[in-house]
């Protein structure tokens, strides 16, 4: 398959356009298409629900502007995270903090900002934001992260394995709730899978989670409000992962809540919202065998796209233009990075593919550029453009070494 079975004709021009201007990697973020899919998540929630979108899937403006339009918050877990969707909006009620390394400091400025909520993950942090709510006569609502055992795989988030997020219940059951007048705990957090590409899996993750959780507030006498589950819904990398709709999810978290007298449940969504309307293009600069392997050898790789070195999964890959032959060849598809991690995975391709030619990854639009290591080998940095209203707009021109070496 092609690109031209991707976009419109006029999108396809468009991107060809880019391709001989640029002669670099891009990204390619389909804002159209993105905000349809936000009006369609937006129209099927019940009033139970409340969305997020998890900046660090993504945190270009084009797409922060785009869930603010549709009514949608921003989970941001660092200062550069917080000054970029300052950017997009100064209205602090629309901003949730998440992420387990918060300092005194950071906990300051997120109360002086007027952040609506707090996700707090140590009985350090906890201490901090009533430190500095007496200080500044305020009063923060909060959630609690818990990290709960579990016994299902282990993810990048964690799953069973020990990680920094959160507290363990342990940790919470020794809270003296008198000592904290200046902090209205609202619920829990939990959040410990990533990526989950099974429904099954996903309701016996959330419905463990709650009854878990459930049971801590009553141990801590806590008023349990609000119950965050994170993300964690799926997109599909391969050919052989389930795909499913959002009103699937939706029909499961309405029946959790006809079982479970829980006011109002939060779900962040990053790669979820944003993965599938997100394009990486880049170019063949060789091709070889090597001991009965065809290998594609591409300018851009995980400085770029890192995902496959993380995971051991790959982007999906297709060719940017139509090839006359119908025989495919297996490739595997390497990048120029001096390392052997530099691999983007085994893909079926069209054998007279050419050095040259582009190839295009797709579900790409979350963990993509800013999940990479981009300064390793001095590359250049990949320019991102966005199809808005139509158009193709520049966001980020290509930036050689040059331009941030000292």
């Amino acid at each position: 398959m092609s690109i031209e079975n991707i976009f419109s004709n006029k999108t396809h021009k468009d991107v060809n356009d880019i391709i001989e201007k640029s002669k670099s990697p891009f990204f390619l973020y389909d804002i159209d298409s993105l905000k349809k899919k936000l009006r369609d998540v937006t129209e099927m929630n019940p009033s139970f629900l409340k969305l997020w979108y998890a900046c660090k899937a993504n945190p270009i403006s084009s797409i922060l502007n785009a869930v603010i339009d549709n009514d949608i918050g921003i989970d941001v877990a660092s200062k550069g995270e917080l000054r970029q969707v300052l950017k997009s909006t100064t209205d602090g009620s629309k901003i949730i903090c998440t992420g387990p390394a918060k300092s005194k400091e950071y906990i300051e400025m997120l109360i002086e900002r007027g952040i609506g909520l707090i996700v707090v993950e140590s009985l350090n942090q906890l201490s901090w934001v009533n430190e500095s709510c007496k200080a500044l006569k305020k009063k923060q609502k909060i959630l609690l992260r818990t990290q709960l055992s579990l016994d299902y795989e282990d993810t990048l988030l964690g799953g069973s394995s020990i990680t920094p997020f959160g507290e363990d219940p342990n940790g919470w059951k020794t809270l003296n709730m008198d000592e904290y007048e200046n902090i209205q705990i609202m619920g829990f957090h939990v959040f410990q899978w990533t990526n989950v590409s099974s429904l099954e899996q996903l309701h016996a993750l959330w419905v463990h989670s709650i009854e878990l959780l459930i049971e801590l507030s009553r141990e801590l006498n806590i008023k349990l409000e609000i119950i965050d589950l994170g993300g964690g819904l799926g997109i599909p990398y391969s050919n052989d992962e389930e795909e499913y709709s959002y009103e699937e999810v939706i029909n499961l978290l309405n029946e959790i809540k006809s079982k479970y007298d829980i006011p109002t449940f939060w779900l962040e969504l990053g790669r979820y919202i944003a993965g599938p309307f997100g394009y990486y293009f880049t170019k063949v600069v060789d091709k070889k065998i090597i001991r009965g392997k065809d290998l594609l050898i591409t300018e851009g790789g995980i400085n770029h796209i890192s995902r496959p070195a993380f995971t051991g999964q790959s982007f999906p890959c297709k060719t940017v233009k139509n090839y006359h032959t119908s025989k495919l060849t297996t490739f595997r598809v390497h990048g120029s990075l001096c390392t052997a991690l530099d691999y983007l995975g085994e893909f079926e391709l069209a054998s007279d593919i050419r050095v040259g030619d582009w190839l295009v990854f797709t579900q790409a639009g979350a963990y993509g550029f800013t999940n990479s290591i981009p300064y390793f080998l001095c590359h250049d940095l990949a320019a991102e453009y966005s199809i808005l209203n139509n158009k193709i707009e520049q966001n980020r021109q290509t930036k050689t070494a040059d331009e941030w070496l000292v």
